[in-house]
Order: C-alpha cells, then structure tokens, then sequence
C-alpha cells in the first residue's frame, strides 16, 4: 500500500519496484471526481489523472479473491491486475513520471 500524493503513475512503479512486480492499468476503470472534469480541460485530464500529484488516496493490491470481502463500507475501485513486470496502461509503458517537489 501506498499514497499516491506524488501521482498515480509514480506510485505504480515504486509500489512495482518493492513488491518485484508489475502492474497493467486500464484507464476507463479510474475513478474521476466531478470537479476534474469540469475544472481541467479535457485534453489534460489523462495527464492530471496519471501523472499530477497532491490527491490522498491509498494505492494497494489484493489477491482478486479478497475483493469480494472488504466491507462495503470501504470505498475503492479496481483499477487494474498485478502482472510479472513492467508498469503499463492500456497496453501500452507508463513512465514513471509524477509531483516533483
């Protein structure tokens, strides 16, 4: 688990990085608040959503047969599988780009 203050594609290639593992991200499934998309022009949105920083969320992974017992109380979204290597989205290299201070 990890926060994602730095951004969503930074955190992925860490939480890779610890873990030895890699991660395939499909963009549809990530959650957009309402006031992203009224307040960032569409053809920034992807950029903001993946690579911008400062949004506190936790980024975690869990066996695919553990989602079905988190309490319904707990907020979150699937974003994605836990593959061998490589961090990508769509199919396609994420970089490991984010927040820089």
């Amino acid at each position: 688990m990890i926060d994602i203050s730095d951004g969503l594609a930074h955190s992925l290639h860490l939480l890779a990085q610890e873990s030895g593992v890699g991660f395939e991200i499909d963009e549809p499934l990530l959650p957009v608040s309402t006031a992203a998309t009224q307040g960032i022009p569409r053809a920034e949105l992807r950029e903001a959503i993946l690579f911008g920083g400062e949004d506190y969320e936790l980024l975690f992974t869990v066996p695919k047969e553990a989602i079905a017992v988190i309490p319904p109380t707990v907020r979150f979204s699937v974003i994605g599988n836990v593959t061998e290597a490589g961090v990508r989205a769509n199919g396609h290299a994420l970089p490991d780009t984010g927040y820089e201070h």
